[in-house]
């Protein structure tokens, strides 16, 4: 979850292409291209041009902050226990500085302390770009050779971290498709975990949520329908993670109906228009 002031994943790539002098992979519009072309895409990019690499992601994550999303200020007032995303942008990281929030901290990859999930702290998974800064070329996990070094390398905590946290923690996903392909081996790992604990102790795992727009499509009489076949597949494939699915409808291009159903779960009150004569004598 972000702002249209950042990037999609696929536009951040076909960006880093064009500064690195890459190929750029044609695709239909409303298209998503493969996760796997694009890791590999973002290999090629850095290698060909690490400095162009970086330039381009402080480019679009270090920029200073001058408009957020009301969305994470409604998130941080629900009472979990810590924030987990796998963004670079430092929205997260600075709606977690107000006071009101009380955060201990924010944890960026490769320093991600498990036992700091429950003392209501941010984690970024695939690394952090402050505000005015330039990561360096292995500061951020983007491409296939940086999803091997943080999840296959022994000496990365990243799967140990995801493995506790996966497997002893209630969770709500807000705007991960979750594509990855090693996050998939992850969560087949942490499926095997939980169903041992599960048999030993008689005792049910922690849920899983995830919010996730209708797929909403024209038809040939320019009516919007929900692709319901679209829906099942993209349902199963969260299934297999043992994550259920809670559909809003995605009224407009910001998906609104995000803030309106973290409002319902702090039970914010509606804006109370006063006449300003209460007290007049």
């Amino acid at each position: 979850m972000s702002t249209s002031n950042y990037p999609s994943w696929d536009n951040l790539i076909i960006e880093l292409c064009q500064k690195c002098d890459i190929p750029v992979p044609s695709i239909a519009p409303g298209q998503k291209i493969d996760p796997a072309i694009l890791m590999q895409l973002a290999d090629e990019a850095k290698q060909r041009n690490s400095g162009a690499y970086c330039e381009v992601l402080a480019k679009q994550f270090g920029k200073p902050v001058v408009q957020t999303r009301r969305a994470y200020d409604l998130l941080m007032r629900l009472p979990f226990k810590g924030f987990i995303t796998i963004n670079f942008d430092p929205l997260l990281a600075t709606e977690s500085r107000k006071p009101e929030f009380k955060c201990n901290g924010v944890y960026k990859f490769p320093s991600l302390p498990s036992h700091m999930i429950e003392h209501r702290s941010v984690f970024y998974l695939h690394g952090y770009i402050a505000e005015n800064t330039t990561p360096g070329p292995d500061e951020i996990i983007l491409g296939s050779n940086d999803f091997l070094r943080a999840y296959e390398d022994a000496n990365s905590l990243l799967p140990s971290f995801l493995t506790q946290l996966l497997t002893f923690h209630h969770i709500l996903f807000i705007g991960c498709g979750l594509r990855e392909e090693p996050l998939k081996r992850i969560f087949n790992r942490c499926y095997q975990i939980r169903r041992q604990i599960e048999i030993e102790y008689v005792a049910s795992a922690p849920s899983r949520y995830s919010l996730q727009p209708m797929h909403i499509i024209k038809t040939e009489k320019e009516e919007l329908v929900r692709n319901l076949e679209f829906e099942k597949d993209e349902n199963k494939r969260f299934e297999e993670f043992e994550i259920k699915v809670l559909r809003y409808h995605p009224k407009d291009e910001e998906h609104s109906a995000i803030e309106e159903i973290l409002e319902k779960m702090i039970s914010l009150k509606p804006v109370d228009i006063r006449s300003g004569f209460e007290g007049v004598l």
